[in-house]
């Protein structure tokens, strides 16, 4: 009965969240005279990828699960980029089941974590990239790290927390 309620709660949080999209679309103006003629406006070149977070099976799983998953919006014409995220316990359907959309990866693969995106967002994602908590890591360092500034404040509490923090 929870997994029902969840699922139908899902489903009119997106129905409301894609209301509110459709209601609140604006259509930009033609450019040229051309494109006034024709009742046609300008195409964007936009790239769609998706950014996937491997966990490392930690908790004793035999599999592999996306921990974070990040859909990323490459628009060339006005030079933006836009990243969404998609909760990893997003229920989708997936083989005529109800499951967390993180789960999809270690049942069917990128391909299928892919499809379950597409089939989500209505796009046709072709690209991605994945990374496991090595690969970040590497990564992060070739590119030369990352620096963070903390203040003797946050030190403290952090070490209050029993965090160790390692300065370099």
């Amino acid at each position: 009965m929870k997994k029902l309620f969840v699922l139908l709660l899902t489903i009119f949080m997106l129905a409301g969240v894609l209301a509110g999209c459709a209601a609140n679309k604006q259509e930009e103006p033609p450019v040229d005279g051309d494109s006034m003629e024709n009742n046609e406006y300008p195409v964007h070149e936009v790239e769609n990828m998706i950014i996937f977070g491997i966990d490392d099976k930690s908790d004793g799983r035999d599999e592999p699960e996306t921990d974070a998953i990040k859909l990323v919006s490459l628009d060339y014409d006005d030079q933006v980029v836009r990243v969404f995220s998609i909760p990893r316990d997003l229920l989708v359907v997936s083989n005529d089941q109800i499951v967390p959309i993180n789960k999809i990866y270690s049942k069917l693969g990128i391909d299928g974590s892919i499809a379950a995106i597409n089939d989500l967002t209505g796009l046709d994602i072709k690209k991605y990239a994945a990374f496991d908590y090595a690969g970040l890591k590497a990564l992060v360092e070739k590119l030369g790290g990352v620096e963070i500034e903390l203040s003797q404040a946050e030190i403290e509490k952090n070490s209050l927390l029993g965090l160790t923090l390692t300065l370099s």
